[in-house]
């Protein structure tokens, strides 16, 4: 054990030597490398300032990817459950599936991603009626690659990522919109 500490003490001392703040005669510390979203200069930011800016359009966009992603993944993860373990076609369950991943979504893209400040049973509404249309459109395109003839979770697949290209063109210009 001691052999160990020496050398940590070592490569302490040896990093000490060459880091910029020994020379100034303070002490050596490390400070943390932490990267954080941060929301007042819209960069993430290390230990030694900002180091990646980004634009708001852009962290939207990567919010919403976040949020959309996991409303993707509950959708994709419920229509697999219910075509497992029903004998429903692949459209119900699709559509189905994505009534309800309804409620998590919408509150991940209300707080998260577009961080509204309107009022949320309006913005309910229309998100809830932008899902019908979503999950109509979804459940045809489902039931269409099933009689071409592809397998279910290639049917989910494209459908899911056409609703989320959709709700992404809607939400930002309708529902969610930056005043």
């Amino acid at each position: 054990m001691a052999g160990h500490r020496f050398r940590a003490d070592g490569l302490r001392r040896l990093a000490e030597a060459f880091h910029p703040l020994a020379r100034r005669g303070r002490r050596f510390r490390a400070a943390p490398r932490r990267r954080v979203l941060c929301r007042e200069h819209g960069g993430i930011h290390g230990a030694q300032g900002a180091y990646l800016r980004i634009s708001d359009q852009v962290a939207l966009r990567l919010r919403f990817l976040l949020s959309g992603g996991t409303g993707f993944c509950l959708y994709y993860a419920f229509s697999l459950v219910l075509h497992a373990t029903t004998t429903l076609g692949d459209g119900p369950c699709a559509t189905l599936a994505t009534l309800a991943a309804i409620p998590p979504t919408f509150a991940l893209q209300k707080f998260f991603a577009f961080r509204a400040k309107g009022d949320a049973a309006s913005q309910g509404v229309k998100y809830v009626a932008l899902q019908i249309v979503s999950s109509v459109l979804i459940g045809s395109m489902s039931t269409l690659f099933q009689r071409v003839g592809l397998p279910s979770w290639i049917s989910f697949l494209f459908a899911g990522v056409s609703g989320v290209a959709l709700s992404y063109a809607v939400q930002s210009s309708l529902i969610f919109r930056r005043r």
